[in-house]
This record gives C-alpha cells, sequence and structure tokens, in this order.
C-alpha cells in the first residue's frame, strides 16, 4: 500500500544525472565503493548529504556560480587590497620607490600585486556572466 504525503508537503525528486550516462561501470564502482567507505564517519556523511546530494531546482545552470566566484573575486580584491595598502605610499617621489619595495622585498608582493591587478578584471567578467543568467534563461539574448 502506498502512502500519501501530508498536505501541505513537497516531495522532493531525485533529479537524473545525465553525467553518468557514458562513463565505464568500472569508474562508477569505484567512485561509489570510494564514497561509501567514507560515508561510515558521521561528519563526513552529514557535509556529502548537505554538499553533494542536495536537491537542486531543474533550471539552475552553470551560470548561476558565476555568483559566488564573483564574491570570491571581491573578497580576493578586498584582502589583496589591504595588503598592498599597507606597504604603498601614495606619494609623487614615493609611489614608484613603494611598488619596487613590493615587488622585490615584501614576501610574495609580485603575486599579491598581479593576483590584485588580474583579480579585478576577473571579478568583472564574473559579475558580468551572472548578470546574463536571466536574459539567457528567459531567452531575451
Amino acid at each position: 500500500m502506498r502512502r500519501h504525503a501530508e498536505p501541505g508537503l513537497i516531495e522532493s525528486r531525485v533529479l537524473p544525472r545525465p553525467w553518468k550516462q557514458g562513463v565505464p561501470t568500472w569508474l562508477i564502482r569505484g567512485i561509489v565503493g570510494f564514497r561509501l567507505a567514507h560515508l561510515k564517519q558521521p561528519a563526513l556523511s552529514a557535509g556529502h548529504r548537505h554538499l553533494l546530494d542536495y536537491p537542486t531546482p531543474s533550471l539552475l545552470t552553470f551560470l548561476w556560480g558565476f555568483g559566488s566566484l564573483g564574491g570570491m573575486g571581491l573578497l580576493v580584491q578586498i584582502v589583496t587590497g589591504i595588503i598592498l595598502a599597507m606597504h604603498y605610499t601614495p606619494h609623487v617621489v614615493c609611489a614608484g620607490v613603494s611598488i619596487e619595495h613590493i615587488l622585490r622585498e615584501v614576501y610574495g608582493g609580485w603575486m599579491i600585486r598581479h593576483a590584485h591587478a588580474n583579480g579585478a578584471s576577473l571579478f568583472f567578467i564574473a559579475v558580468f556572466l551572472h548578470l546574463l543568467v536571466q536574459p539567457v534563461r528567459c531567452g531575451v539574448l
């Protein structure tokens, strides 16, 4: 006898995963065996239920990930900007010398400066792609 859900409750469905259709069975068995071995730990199984087997709407596409990517880009910009501001001197005479100081004497300064410079471009690209989600989904563009 089949039980009916209480009125007002929404049944959650597991959506089909099209990426599993072309995968060899030995690889699936290996991945599933690896996952099942680690799911015996209570903390790992809770993380697995929340992150991997989370029910999502069918309209959720990869374009929605650009919003969180833009948020992480903004966080990188803030952190690297604060670090660069600690070493930069905004004076006409000392500005070039302070940039050389950041590049040569600050540990990882070259990487922080380039992450800040290139991160700005990647941040705007991610935000622009995130803003394109709705027009693309509705067929405007």
